[in-house]
């Protein structure tokens, strides 16, 4: 069987860094909110509050395991601006059709992926759920066969902590050992897919994306900083 990474691996993102997205889609949940008529929170205000509860969000897990979930960052996000219980539902979809306009398929590991004819998992260390996972790898990837999606915040275990290889294979019934395991992240895929008996291929960004994205990402933080949008 092969399991998969997601996010840079069978789905690219370009150099523009989190933070920065965290922007985009702010300016768009705004606008989102006016034309249901519930306005009233800003894109500022959204980052902000984005940023904090995201943060308080990781802080969590670090102390107490497990993994981030977006809806529940989307429903302190509401619940702190006072917005409408329903603005979560709006406010994940705009961030998934986002999504579909910055991220770009890898299709020459998809088409291998199909030539060899063997099951295929997907398995993401990712605060979406499984389901919006699914919905993102049929819309880049309708034609790759999945026999199912392993998602960090479904399972409430990770990758980069080793605890969700254990659980994909016990969820398929198969050995470790008969399991390859795919992606970019030299830990989470390479090291803790190994420890956990898995046969591990790294397969990682190529050097100059990899310096413009982290040149990118630094510049980000320091204009977040400066605004006092984080510490």
């Amino acid at each position: 069987m092969l399991s998969v990474d997601v996010f840079d691996t069978l789905l690219w993102r370009g150099t523009r860094p989190e933070f920065v997205r965290f922007g985009d889609v702010s300016v768009l949940q705004s606008r989102a909110l006016v034309a249901r008529g519930w306005g009233g929170a800003s894109a500022l205000a959204l980052l902000r509050t984005r940023l904090a509860v995201t943060r308080q969000a990781y802080q969590r897990v670090r102390a107490e395991g497990g993994e981030v979930c977006f809806r529940q960052i989307l429903e302190n996000l509401c619940q702190d601006l006072a917005l409408p219980a329903d603005a979560v539902d709006l406010f994940e979809q705009v961030e998934l059709d986002y999504e579909k306009t910055v991220l770009r398929p890898n299709r020459a590991l998809a088409l291998l992926l199909q030539r060899l004819a063997v099951p295929v998992v997907v398995t993401s260390d990712t605060p979406l759920a499984a389901a919006r996972i699914a919905e993102l790898m049929r819309c880049f990837h309708p034609d790759l066969p999945l026999q199912g999606v392993f998602a960090s915040c479904q399972e409430q275990a990770t990758k980069r902590d080793g605890s969700l290889y254990p659980r994909l294979c016990r969820h398929f019934d198969v050995d470790p050992g008969a399991v390859v395991h795919v992606g970019d992240n030299p830990l989470a895929d390479g090291k803790m897919a190994a420890a956990n008996g898995l046969a591990a291929k790294v397969i990682p960004r190529i050097l100059p994306w990899r310096l413009v994205h982290g040149w990118r990402a630094g510049r980000a933080r320091r204009r977040l900083r400066g605004q006092g949008l984080i510490p």
